[in-house]
């Protein structure tokens, strides 16, 4: 079952949800994992008919979060250094 964030963590996100490269680093740092793969599908809700968004699932003791990424640079470079699959 997904849970959210806990609640000291939501200081570093945007309404409590982590939005970027900095955010799920700091998420990393605090004791969470990613599990593999990513995900990468196209981003509903933009004015970009080809915006892609990636969808990684955090895990730490029992809990499990959806975190939602944009396609960046700085994404793709994050996602070469940690060797990280994406679908």
């Amino acid at each position: 079952m997904t849970q959210p964030i806990a609640h000291k963590e939501r200081d570093m996100f945007v309404k409590g949800i982590p939005h970027d490269v900095t955010s799920l680093k700091a998420l990393l740092s605090s004791g969470w994992q990613i599990e593999p793969p990513v995900l990468a599908r196209l981003a509903w809700g933009t004015r970009q008919d080809s915006a892609v968004a990636y969808h990684f699932i955090v895990t730490r003791h029992n809990q499990r979060s959806l975190i939602v990424i944009a396609e960046s640079a700085e994404l793709h470079s994050f996602l070469t250094e940690q060797a990280l699959p994406v679908s």
